[in-house]
């Protein structure tokens, strides 16, 4: 989907495989559930699902006729006007996982302290503000500005 057709507000759940692949499950359908209401299968990859702010319960799973198999779940609340981003993968061993995602200020104040922005000089890129380093909407950049400008 391209970036300007995204919802900003709601809830978004990235379903990935991690370090697992299985054709089996590729071939399989993701379910969500919002508060013991289940939504409409879907094809694995970035979903995204526009609800009011509020606490909800995520429950994703794969669903094989009536069973539910690969079950993970989250209480999250969404706020208003923003995105909550999830992800949905499978690790190692153990299961799937239903995790929230950083959100770019945190991924912007956790490279802030990498770089040394608590008072250690680390090198030169420490002396940038972080707004140099990471673009506002929190996308990767490579030493340049890799997003336009708004």
């Amino acid at each position: 989907m391209p970036l300007d057709q995204r919802i900003t507000e709601g809830a978004a759940i990235n379903c990935a495989f991690g370090r697992v692949f299985n054709p089996v499950l590729a071939t399989s359908l993701v379910s969500i559930e919002l508060n013991g209401y289940e939504l409409v299968p879907v094809r694995w990859g970035r979903i995204e699902v526009p609800v009011l702010p509020g606490r909800y319960h995520f429950r994703v799973f794969i669903r094989n006729g009536p069973e539910i198999k690969h079950l993970a779940e989250l209480d999250a609340e969404v706020v208003p006007g923003a995105l909550l981003e999830m992800n949905y993968a499978f690790g190692g061993f153990g299961g799937p996982t239903l995790t929230v995602s950083a959100t770019a200020e945190e991924n912007r104040r956790a490279l802030y302290l990498v770089l040394g922005g608590d008072g250690r000089r680390v090198g030169p890129a420490a002396r940038l503000p972080v707004s140099r380093l990471v673009p506002a909407d929190g996308g990767f950049c490579s030493g340049h500005d890799s997003v336009p400008a708004k």
